[in-house]
């Protein structure tokens, strides 16, 4: 066969075929002149017969990995993926060991959906040859497709020490490290990765993200900001922006930035409504509530500007115009938990205390252990000399919020109003140290004096 190897190493392939096939007529059932065939096919990119070549070369010398590793190399180009799996698999069987093999097999079995199959081959691979960088690569990218996702952060960890200026496996150690809930982690690798490509916009809206779920607020301001730069008209970064000034305490902040989202997105009423609460938190009542009749104008269904306008309509005595509005805001939404309560403590400002009941008690069907809400249950149950109803809301107060003295206090004008001084004085007991105010008003009410129970 020396005349057909050297016309294949002349890239002669047509001939070498030929050459080929002239041996292999001489001596039938010649595994290598099969193979010179099916290889000079491969070259010509006749795959359909160069498949058929690999595959008859295989039959004659079932020890030929060449043959397996070449007809597995060539199903994998043409998108047979299970069956380039199945010529990878063979190519293993005879020769253990070969890293080169073992990552292909993986890669064909990932390539057919069989992500699960492909973990082992590739971690055989990198047994075989530790500084095997692309086996990291795709066993960590498994990893992260099957969530698995604290072992995927740890084979991108071995990546940052093998290659520690590369972006993309620091990166994705930071994404897999988020999406496992190890924010804090999280955010330190994603500070390197900004560090390292400052102007990658994905990065830092990657550590914002982090940040904010963190609760870094100041931290996160810092990237929204810097996001905001590259896109100062992006109604989300605005609206998270504003939403973390708010927690901060940053109300004139918070309110400028709205003023921005508004001018870019007019119609978003719930910049209005966002707006409105940090107006309310600086005690700007009037124009808060302008703000919000703006919210209601924008958007006829916003549930939650309707009921923050007939809370601030509350604060400022204004008992009727709230309630018509936290009524619209529970017609509108009923499962809006919030509303419910804004609705009920009106109610019970009206001396409406069955539908002040009616409302925290849907209040705290949506959201269960809502220790305000039983407190407020139990004083209007109270009011309407409901006793016992109201121990139990109020006890309830106080075993979701053990140092809710408002609740104690509640409870214990509640044992009065039974005729119970005895737990009515175990109430003042726990609130003499941490609240003597209260103390002192629940000791008067034992004693007779002050506002009797169910007048409060």
């Amino acid at each position: 066969m020396g005349l057909a190897d050297s016309l294949y190493e002349l890239k002669r392939y047509e001939e070498a075929k030929a050459s080929y096939e002239t041996a292999l007529k001489l001596q039938p059932g010649w595994a290598d002149a099969q193979g010179g065939i099916a290889d000079s096919l491969y070259m010509l990119k006749r795959d359909k017969e160069a498949v058929a070549a690999y595959q008859e070369t295989a039959r004659l010398d079932p020890t030929a990995w060449q043959a397996f590793f070449n007809l597995g190399e060539l199903l994998y180009v043409t998108g047979q993926f299970s069956q380039a799996a199945e010529a990878f698999q063979k190519g293993v069987a005879v020769s253990p060991k070969d890293p080169e093999a073992e990552f292909h097999l993986g890669m064909s079995l990932i390539k057919a959906g069989r992500q699960a199959e492909a973990i082992e081959p590739l971690k055989k691979a990198i047994e075989y040859r530790p500084s095997y960088y692309e086996a990291y690569s795709q066993l960590a990218e498994t990893y992260s497709s099957l969530k698995r996702l604290p072992e995927a952060a740890e084979t991108y960890r071995q990546m940052t020490k093998m290659k520690p200026a590369d972006y993309d496996a620091w990166n994705n150690l930071a994404a897999a490290l988020f999406d496992d809930g190890k924010l804090d982690d999280a955010v330190e690798v994603y500070r390197k990765v900004v560090l390292m490509k400052p102007d990658n916009m994905e990065a830092v809206a990657s550590l914002a993200d982090a940040l904010r779920r963190t609760e870094k607020w100041t931290d996160a301001a810092t990237q929204y900001r810097q996001l905001l730069k590259a896109k100062p008209d992006d109604p989300e970064l605005l609206t998270t922006l504003g939403y973390i000034y708010t927690r901060v305490g940053q109300y004139g902040d918070a309110i400028e930035i709205y003023k921005r989202l508004i001018q870019v997105a007019p119609n978003r009423s719930d910049a209005y409504t966002n707006m409105a609460a940090a107006q309310g938190k600086l005690k700007q009542w009037d124009t808060s509530i302008q703000t919000l009749n703006e919210a209601v104008r924008t958007d006829p269904r916003n549930a939650e500007a309707y009921s923050n306008l007939g809370w601030v309509q509350a604060n400022l005595g204004r008992f009727s115009e709230a309630d018509t509005n936290l009524k619209r805001a529970v017609d509108i939404k009923p499962d809006f938990a919030a509303g419910q309560f804004n609705y009920g403590i009106t109610e019970s400002r009206l001396g409406r205390f069955s539908e002040a009941i009616a409302a925290f008690q849907k209040a705290l069907q949506l959201k269960p252990n809502w220790a305000e809400a039983y407190n407020n249950l139990g004083f209007a149950q109270g009011n309407m000399g409901r006793w016992d109803d109201a121990i139990a809301s109020h006890s309830k107060a106080v075993e979701i919020k053990p140092t809710y003295y408002g609740a104690i206090f509640n409870l214990g004008y509640d044992y009065i109003g039974k005729g119970d001084k005895e737990s009515a004085r175990r109430q003042y007991e726990l609130l003499r140290g941490p609240s003597p105010e209260l103390a002192a008003k629940l000791l008067d009410a034992i004693n007779g004096k002050g506002q009797k129970p169910g007048k409060r």
